[in-house]
């Protein structure tokens, strides 16, 4: 059975903009005076945040993007639902690949199996769908947990999942891809990037 994250050998030393400045995207964002943000990048807008030469390297061992989303926690803060992914044609979205910006970060994403529930349909203020759950119901369900810290990390999404954030501000990186046809399941996105996978599947 496949575990719900996977270490990638990717190279994101370079992946950032070095101009990009987190803390004036929170200022000038509605997300200011927040606990929590996150901002979506559609795939013509990447060059806002990444190096072309960096994009040019994903293409090159066959991870093309899509689309990001940046998001920001201060610490300690945890939703109060737990939230599958859901693409614009609603079809589950399946997987992501994650970062974080510091080294440090103490932050959990965890992972749940579905309860029987329908859950709750929704739309985020970028206008991202979701289906949640409250944490009280799936608190029990739990099936495992990753501290990602600064390592491209391969993500399910389309089971109930949710960030703890303990003591540290977490700015995290979720990278997306097309998608693809022959990719209907976590295990297809395993598959598919077996080969950058750091360690055994």
């Amino acid at each position: 059975m496949s575990e719900n994250y996977y270490r990638l050998n990717i190279d994101i030393s370079n992946a950032l903009r070095v101009d990009f400045d987190f803390n004036k995207l929170l200022e000038e964002s509605q997300f200011a005076n927040a606990s929590s943000g996150m901002w979506g990048y559609s795939k013509n807008q990447l060059l806002d945040v990444f190096n072309h030469q960096w994009l040019d390297y994903m293409s090159s061992i066959g991870v093309p993007l899509s689309g990001a989303v940046l998001f920001y926690r201060k610490p300690y803060h945890i939703n109060k639902y737990a939230h599958i992914d859901i693409r614009k044609d609603h079809g589950d979205s399946i997987y992501a690949i994650n970062w974080l910006l510091d080294p440090e970060d103490d932050s959990e994403m965890v992972w749940f199996n579905t309860p029987k529930t329908p859950g709750e349909d929704g739309v985020t203020k970028i206008g991202s769908v979701y289906k949640s759950w409250p944490m009280a119901e799936v608190k029990d369900l739990e099936i495992s947990r990753c501290c990602i810290k600064n390592i491209p990390t391969l993500v399910r999404v389309d089971i109930p999942h949710n960030v703890i954030v303990n003591s540290r501000l977490r700015w995290a990186i979720s990278v997306r891809c097309p998608v693809e046809d022959n990719i209907k399941t976590w295990d297809d996105a395993v598959e598919k990037h077996k080969g950058l996978i750091n360690g055994s599947v």
